[in-house]
């Protein structure tokens, strides 16, 4: 795998012969590498592991150093139980190779950053050509039909607020509709949008993107309970 650092290193002393060696990577399920015999081989198993990003290695540091590592790209989400799992059986197998167990070694993986919100709904003209990498409101309209667009704008509707705006904006179109609280933002966590957006893509055939449209009905129409403002803030605040 590449990319991989170690997040579980298990240093053991011992010196197997080719049986014991192999007995320990057939009960680790390792794919066999290297020989005994040269001494410049290094690497000598590895296996994927199942249900999880990461891989366990089998290595001779040298002499009668060994170590087995779990790597795993460093923002994998690896739970400890599987963690220990592994552990667990890396340390049995080796015990039964005759192998002594010298020390442990654990590495937090990082947190993986956070993927940008995408907006939705969101135009130019609602930002007085401040956002110019909007589309236009009125470059929008479209002809096709949207089967579930009812369903669309109330997952809109349902979504978590995660800035609240006490403000009223006259709708751009027809220039006499009064939006309350326009600029108020909504979020999923994965997009992003205003309280305006709802107000236009209900009283107007607008566009809805296509990964928009998948996104919702993946989610079979219902939005999370919560969002956590802490982790988006800096996005949020770039569409206030």
């Amino acid at each position: 795998m590449s990319g991989t650092e170690p997040r579980l290193l298990l240093i053991f002393r011992g010196s197997p012969d080719t049986t014991r060696l192999d007995h320990l990577r057939q009960a680790l399920g390792l794919r066999p590498h290297g020989r005994l015999t040269d001494l410049e081989d290094a690497h000598f198993g590895s296996a994927d592991l199942a249900g999880a990003p990461a891989q366990m290695n089998l290595w001779r540091d040298d002499g009668d150093h060994w170590s087995i590592s779990i790597d795993a790209d460093p923002s994998a989400p690896l739970a400890d139980d599987d963690i220990a799992r592994w552990q667990s059986a890396a340390e049995a197998a080796a015990a039964d190779a005759g192998m002594a167990l010298l020390e442990r070694r654990s590495f937090p993986g990082r947190a993986a950053e956070t993927a940008p919100l995408r907006p939705v709904g969101l135009y130019r003209e609602m930002y007085n050509g401040s956002h110019p990498e909007l589309p236009s409101l009125f470059e929008s309209y479209t002809s096709r039909v949207i089967e579930d667009r009812d369903r669309i704008l109330e997952y809109l509707r349902t979504a978590p607020a995660v800035f609240d705006v006490l403000d009223v904006l006259v709708d751009v179109v027809n220039g006499t509709d009064r939006i309350m609280s326009a600029s108020s933002l909504r979020s999923d966590g994965v997009w992003i949008w205003r309280v305006d957006s709802i107000h236009y893509l209900s009283h107007y055939e607008l566009d809805i993107p296509d990964s928009f449209l998948r996104h919702v009905r993946a989610r079979d129409y219902r939005p999370p309970a919560d969002v956590d403002y802490d982790e988006f803030e800096a996005q949020i605040l770039k569409y206030f």
